[in-house]
């Protein structure tokens, strides 16, 4: 699988995971250039960002705005490139390839989750968007470090078609059978190193 500036991906060059009481990765330095599979969720789950109809999202003004501000990011952080996202309508998930040493994955994610809830408070005063529930995003979020090409390939291929399995997502609230996502990129990922940080 290639880049968008066509080089080939490769799982072992400067290239490198998340979970509650903390999400982060024991041990990790966030810093390291490598692929990141990012999953930010609305506190309390409240669809807030659009609804599902036949496969594909809609988004709300609040949605656009989400949208708009990944944008924003990029601008802010020219050295990370998206590879993938979609809006849902009660969360995000990111691929992001980040190749600045200098940039911390938290750090992206705390500017992004501070912005969007500045944002966020703004509609809710002039557009009268719904209020949430004590915060925008839950504290914490998803971080996954996509250590081999094959679970590289099946993220994205799991974040591109996430609407058209809204039914078996697990955030969706309505979920009766949810899928395993990340069993599976574990199962892919057994036996595949993490990523080292350039020395």
């Amino acid at each position: 699988m290639a880049r968008k500036d066509g080089t080939p991906y490769d799982p072992h060059a400067p290239h490198p995971f998340h979970n509650r009481k903390t999400m982060r990765w024991t041990g990790f330095d966030y810093t390291t250039a490598a692929d990141y599979f990012i999953t930010l969720v609305v506190h309390d789950r409240l669809n807030l960002f659009g609804r599902v109809e036949d496969d594909h999202v809609n988004l709300s003004p609040a949605g656009e705005m989400v949208r708009d501000t990944l944008s924003v990011l990029l601008d802010r952080y020219p050295d990370v490139e998206m590879l993938q996202q979609v809006i849902m309508p009660n969360h995000i998930h990111l691929v992001l390839g980040k190749y600045d040493e200098r940039v911390s994955v938290p750090g992206m994610i705390e500017w992004f989750k501070g912005f969007t809830t500045y944002r966020y408070g703004v509609g809710v005063k002039e557009q009268g968007w719904p209020r949430y529930h004590d915060r925008l995003w839950q504290r914490s979020y998803y971080d996954h470090v996509i250590r081999n090409e094959r679970a590289f390939e099946y993220i994205l291929r799991y974040v591109d078609e996430n609407p058209i399995r809204w039914t078996a997502d697990h955030l969706n609230p309505d979920c009766k059978d949810p899928d395993e996502i990340m069993k599976t990129v574990r199962d892919m990922e057994l036996g595949t190193p993490p990523p080292v940080k350039a020395r």
